[in-house]
Order: structure tokens, then sequence, then C-alpha cells
């Protein structure tokens, strides 16, 4: 691939040096505008899901498929006030 097009592309990292140990931590050095065109490909979130603990995943898969938002207090209410910290 040349140069020129190389530059075009806003995903292209320029021989950047990455200190990040996993992916969560290389996400969170991303422009919101480049997390948003990542989170539009079903891969990346397949990506970020497996990465997730698993009581983590547990709520993206209660939240799935909810179609209205879901207060604060019910999310809450899913874990035990001895396990909430």
């Amino acid at each position: 691939m040349a140069d020129s097009s190389k530059s075009g592309n806003p995903l292209f990292l320029k021989s950047k040096s990455l200190q990040c140990k996993n992916l969560h931590d290389y996400l969170k050095t991303l422009p919101k505008e480049v997390l948003e065109r990542l989170y539009n490909h079903p891969t990346t979130c397949l990506a970020v899901y497996r990465e997730l603990p698993a009581i983590a995943k547990h709520y993206v898969i209660r939240l799935l498929f909810v179609e209205q938002p879901v207060p604060q207090a019910v999310i809450a209410s899913w874990v035990s006030q001895a396990y909430a910290k």
C-alpha cells in the first residue's frame, strides 16, 4: 500500500508506540469520532464484549433487547448490596 493512501485513512496510526495493556485501555485513547465508527461494526462490538468481565457480560445481555431507558435503580437491584462495590 502506498504511503499516500495511508495518510488519507483516519484509522491509520503512524508508527506510534502503544502503552496499552488491553483492548479497553487502547479504546480509551481513541478520539470519539473513531470510536463511533468502530462501534458501528459488529466485529468491534463482539471483541469488546469478549473482553468484559462475566458480570458486565450479564448486564449487556440483559439490556440488549430492551427498547426503553432502564433506570439506574433497576440495574442496581440486579446486584445484592453485599456485592455492590
